[in-house]
């Protein structure tokens, strides 16, 4: 909408590697399920899990990763980093969950047939391009991407109707993990401006907008 354009113009280089963080947090409710593909792989399959690790890094080591208002790093999993000291600009915990989403993302992928590999692969790197051109990178809009595509593997995949348990497990951890942040926020007694810095000069453009001349 015109009214937001304004903050959300250039992009963001840490997006790409906190959107694999963010994966790397919803994996770990299906740790199981990736950790015996992992093991059911082969010498050459490990060695490109490897390289995506390598992928990861850059993606972690590269743009700076530190809690930063005006460069739209805050809001979600981004106040955690804001918790843990950074060095030369760069969170130590982006960067290592950079690195576990990346791995974890080829395991996802391998658990597919051929053809719906290439289509998650072009959908999930289309997606992560488009946000990078957004100069904030916020969690709110990555992550429910992010659930319909593990939610689409877990009904897609091949070799899962053995894991209906461990998958049923796994979705009821994360969903209450996410219900326990939704009832955190909603009991939270803060203005606006204090959830949002850049509500406030939004607020004097919309008023700037539609006082009479």
């Amino acid at each position: 909408p015109p009214m937001f354009q304004g903050h959300h113009q250039g992009g963001n280089p840490a997006t790409p590697g906190f959107i694999l963080m963010q994966l790397a947090v919803l994996s770990v409710f299906f740790t199981p399920i990736l950790v015996s593909k992992f093991c059911s792989l082969s010498r050459d399959g490990k060695t490109w899990l490897g390289a995506a690790g390598v992928v990861g890094l850059i993606f972690g080591i590269v743009p700076a990763s530190s809690f930063h208002i005006d460069e739209g790093r805050y809001g979600g999993w981004w106040a955690l980093i804001a918790k843990f000291p950074a060095v030369a600009d760069r969170s130590p915990l982006f960067v290592v969950g950079a690195v576990v989403g990346a791995v974890a993302l080829v395991l996802w992928g391998l658990l597919l047939t051929r053809r719906d590999r290439w289509i998650f692969a072009g959908s999930f790197l289309a997606f992560t391009v488009a946000q990078s051109m957004n100069q904030v990178s916020w969690q709110r809009y990555h992550e429910p991407m992010l659930l319909v595509l593990i939610t689409l593997i877990l009904i897609r995949g091949v070799g899962l109707e053995q894991a209906r348990r461990k998958i049923l497990l796994g979705s009821v951890l994360l969903a209450g993990m996410l219900a326990a942040i939704t009832v955190q926020k909603l009991s939270e007694e803060s203005e606006r401006g204090i959830t949002d810095p850049r509500v406030e000069s939004l607020e004097n453009r919309l008023d700037s907008a539609i006082l009479p001349r």
